[in-house]
């Protein structure tokens, strides 16, 4: 079979990474695959170009540049002859539709990776293009149900596939959680809350720094890092100045080490506003990791009833959740039980036989 991935960009980022996994995966089962980013540049790119994934960009850089990117896109399509397009995220999945329209010859697949993926106007778009599609899917049940309420999913032609959590990649005992701590001059005796993903308003980063200055009130040792980039860098660097919390808090940046960063934490927490699936969520626990996360989406599906919840803006119940698990800390049994879960219902065999019996059918 002959698969076209098409998607918006190759940042670092959840639905890139799906990405990955899925091109990766399909590759090695016998199928041809071919990447295609509609911008250009993109840490992803020579990741996939490693596992000899052929990539090809279409340099869209705005509206300016749309249309000799659909031509361009049209070349390749044409060059590869693909039998199935599956495209990722808004931007993509909104291509994909308008060029299904001029050009037959394949079966399109398009993938929501969130709850709400773009301003009104561009949810509005997926709504007049739903039956474009042969067939969409969406990586939470909620997400999922609200797309099909909303009409932005054909009902008839669209299905629920979560994503898939590499667990052999996310395990504990790849690591020697002294020795990780170490190389980031954590002492032994800290308390590290740890959080990961883009520097952007969606993680609700703000929320977290005031209740981690909360936190540390009662933790001494406690230290928080953030991994991730994005525009708010220097905004969420000044707010940890501002609450007197700097000396406690440390900016990563863009990594590509996350096990062994969560590895050496001993709670993960997710601030977000909304999520479609909360991948960093399911890995954590993967890690056999204490989560405290808000319920923003498809993240209490991913949690099954492990760590804890609280309500979206809620700074004060982030903060009792986080220091909850310093006083009250979770049993090795809940923890590995936690691990169980994610490896029945999420780990990457048993997402990708439901993608290569979609495809094939």
């Amino acid at each position: 079979m002959r698969i076209l991935y098409l998607i918006t960009g190759l940042r670092l980022g959840g639905a890139e990474n799906q990405l990955l996994t899925l091109a990766h995966s399909m590759q090695l089962f016998g199928n041809k695959v071919l990447v295609v980013s509609m911008e250009s540049g993109g840490v992803l790119a020579n990741k996939l170009k490693e596992k000899n994934i052929n990539v090809i960009e279409l340099d869209i850089d705005g509206y300016r540049t749309l249309w000799s990117g659909y031509r361009k896109f049209k070349t390749v399509v044409k060059q590869f002859s693909p039998d199935i397009i599956h495209s990722h995220m808004i931007h993509a999945n909104l291509f994909s539709r308008i060029f299904r329209l001029f050009n037959n010859g394949f079966k399109l697949i398009c993938t929501a990776h969130n709850i709400r993926e773009g301003n009104e106007m561009m949810m509005r778009g997926y709504w007049l293009t739903s039956a474009i599609p042969n067939w969409s899917t969406n990586v939470s049940k909620e997400a999922f149900e609200f797309f099909v309420k909303k009409k932005y999913f054909n009902a008839k032609k669209s299905s629920f596939i979560p994503n898939a959590i590499d667990t052999v990649f996310f395990n504990p005992d790849n690591f020697k959680v002294n020795l990780v701590r170490k190389q980031f001059n954590i002492p032994e005796e800290a308390y590290v809350f740890f959080s990961a993903g883009r520097l952007h308003e969606q993680k609700n980063y703000q929320m977290l720094l005031d209740a981690f200055e909360i936190v540390q009130r009662s933790i001494k040792q406690a230290v928080l890092i953030i991994a991730g980039e994005g525009l708010l860098y220097d905004k969420l660097k000044e707010r940890s100045i501002t609450l007197g919390i700097q000396d406690k808090t440390i900016f990563l940046g863009g990594r590509n080490d996350i096990p062994a960063l969560m590895s050496m934490c001993d709670c993960f927490v997710l601030s977000s506003k909304f999520e479609g699936f909360g991948l960093v969520v399911g890995e954590a626990m993967a890690m056999q990791k204490p989560v405290v996360a808000t319920d923003c989406g498809g993240v209490k599906e991913v949690m099954g009833g492990f760590g804890m919840l609280v309500a979206v803006d809620d700074t004060r119940g982030l903060a009792d959740a986080m220091l909850k698990t310093h006083q009250s800390p979770y049993s090795v049994n809940h923890l590995y039980s936690a691990r169980k879960h994610i490896e029945d219902n999420y780990a990457v065999p048993f997402v990708i036989n439901q993608w290569s019996q979609l495809y094939y059918r």
